[in-house]
């Protein structure tokens, strides 16, 4: 069988044919760079699609980095256990020297460090395969796919995870083992799933894609700063995973079924067939012997992005939070792969006409999302105002307890002290409260025994999965406040259960301003009356 003939750029360091010293490639890399620009500038406008938004859930990152900052440690409210309620510590400490210094806005902070991080991530894998144009193809299409920028501007550690798993695809295309240990620890630290990236430098050893010879300094480079770090976490938290791990539920095996809407998510039918087709089209290269070292290499990270994906349980946030390492690597890979088998001409032709075809489906799809996004860190954190005007109307205490699953923007005001119903900062609701169908018991008993808050507002999900109502202890301590059947529970299962706020039946207040009532009714959708 013929041997694949080069491709102009296909060579990358040590391959390289002509020799260039280490100051002529410093010299020539930020020319080079420029059309990086390209790239970078679609993803900037795309992302203003969706404003000032920031998801709820990043502002618990915000209140452990202000913390750390402030010396009270890690805590996610004063007075509290130490638990680890993040699941990217990388990204809090990132976040953390921006509040020491006060010089951190919860939307204009963390969205230009993630266009900085997101600048370098394609810098860097645009350098890594020697400046092709199918990779520039397949940054501009990562950067209009509406996933990859909605989580990549949602205050959460996506663009940082995109950070490490780039550099560690650039220590591996080099073969530099060192530098993809430290990389593999990083995305470790990231996020509790990136262990599964630890695998990565092996794999490509057992398949003849990086030196064997590196191993020692890979696995080296990797144990240190990651054995540091569970040693830390341990002695700091007294657990080996974060409470996160146990808030969010466990894996089950039709968890594979979500690569078909991640498929769909791609461009309709169209993305779903390329997905499915992607084993059959390397297949084909692979007998064609047109599977060179760096195409091997990308295969390898888009198998451990997707495998990461499938095995990580089902997300309340829409539009794939955890595929987007995933997302860049498909991109590059399916570019990569068009590039070696129809050629570098016909290749250009295909390339312009998906990016046509992208546009609108990508556009539509982003138009649709930033019109009713995820529940955002402005939202609840108007919701806590509104609350805590509330329970100052009530008489409640300065730092009244509230249980509550939305815990980001009532956490960052700070005003009130949060039970949090989603468990990631409560260790025992973590363990208690349990999947829908499980028994509530113990859950329960904690609630209204042990913690007993002063405020209880609930909605969504939450109504049924906490299921309050059940409890005769509710009715007797609890009064309501604004409550109405619940616009989800009816909705998605023609179910009515309520939804609202309640009070300590001995701090209601006897009247509530209209303003503080209207606000109050804004925190709850309600059903159509029946």
């Amino acid at each position: 069988m013929e041997a694949a003939k080069p491709i102009a750029g296909d060579n990358l360091a040590k391959e390289t044919t002509v020799p260039v010293t280490r100051s002529q490639a410093i010299a020539r890399a930020p020319r080079r760079l420029w059309p990086v620009l390209i790239p970078l500038g679609v993803f900037v406008v795309h992302a203003l699609l969706f404003g000032p938004w920031i998801i709820d859930d990043a502002a618990i990152s915000y209140v452990y980095a202000r913390n750390l900052a402030a010396g009270h440690g890690f805590i996610a409210q004063l007075g509290d256990a130490l638990v680890e309620g993040y699941s990217n510590f990388t990204w809090v400490m990132l976040l953390t020297p921006f509040f020491a210094l006060h010089f951190f806005d919860p939307v204009i902070t963390a969205k230009l460090l993630s266009v900085g991080l997101i600048a370098l991530t394609f810098g860097m894998i645009y350098h890594a395969f020697g400046y092709r144009r199918s990779v520039l193809v397949a940054l501009v299409l990562a950067a209009l796919n509406t996933s990859f920028v909605m989580w990549g501007v949602s205050g959460l550690e996506n663009p940082l995870n995109a950070f490490f798993a780039a550099l560690l695809l650039l220590a591996a295309l080099k073969d530099r083992p060192a530098l993809a240990g430290l990389a593999a620890a990083l995305l470790a630290m990231t996020r509790p799933d990136g262990l599964a990236y630890a695998l990565v430098f092996p794999a490509l050893i057992v398949i003849g894609a990086v030196s064997r010879r590196g191993l020692r300094a890979y696995l080296l480079a990797f144990s240190v700063p990651f054995a540091l770090f569970l040693g830390f976490r341990y002695a700091t938290f007294g657990a080996w995973l974060p409470n996160t791990a146990s808030a969010k539920g466990t894996i089950t095996l039709d968890e594979v079924l979500k690569l078909i809407p991640l498929g769909l998510s791609y461009g309709g039918i169209f993305g779903l067939v390329l997905l499915a087709a992607l084993p059959l089209v390397a297949g084909l290269a692979f007998l064609r012997r047109q599977l060179d070292r760096p195409m091997m290499i990308v295969l390898v990270f888009v198998a451990c992005g997707l495998a990461i994906f499938v095995l990580l349980p089902l997300d309340w946030m829409r539009e794939f939070r955890f595929a987007t390492n995933a997302t860049l690597f498909l991109h590059l890979c399916l570019a990569l792969l068009v590039e070696r088998i129809a050629g570098p001409r016909v290749g250009r032709v295909l390339a312009l006409i998906v990016l046509l075809l992208a546009v609108p489906f990508y556009a539509a799809r982003s138009i649709s999302l930033a019109t009713a996004p995820d529940i955002s860190f402005q939202l609840v954190l108007a919701g806590s105002d509104a609350i805590s005007a509330y329970a100052h109307v009530a008489g409640l205490p300065n730092n009244a307890s509230l249980l509550a699953a939305d815990a980001g923007g009532i956490l960052y005001d700070a005003r009130l002290h949060l039970i949090d119903l989603a468990g990631l900062i409560d260790p025992v609701i973590a363990r208690t409260l349990p999947d829908p169908d499980g028994e509530r018991d113990a859950f329960h008993e904690y609630i209204f025994e042990v913690t007993q808050p002063d405020l209880i507002l609930i909605h969504g999900f939450w109504v049924y999965r906490a299921a309050l109502y059940n409890d005769p202890r509710f009715h007797e301590a609890y009064q309501p406040v604004v409550v109405c059947d619940d616009a989800y529970m009816w909705n998605t299962h023609s179910v009515r259960l309520p939804a609202g706020l309640w009070v300590r039946a001995d701090a209601a207040a006897r009247t509530v301003p209209d303003d503080v009532l209207n606000r109050l009714w804004g925190l709850i959708g309600c059903a159509p009356e029946p």
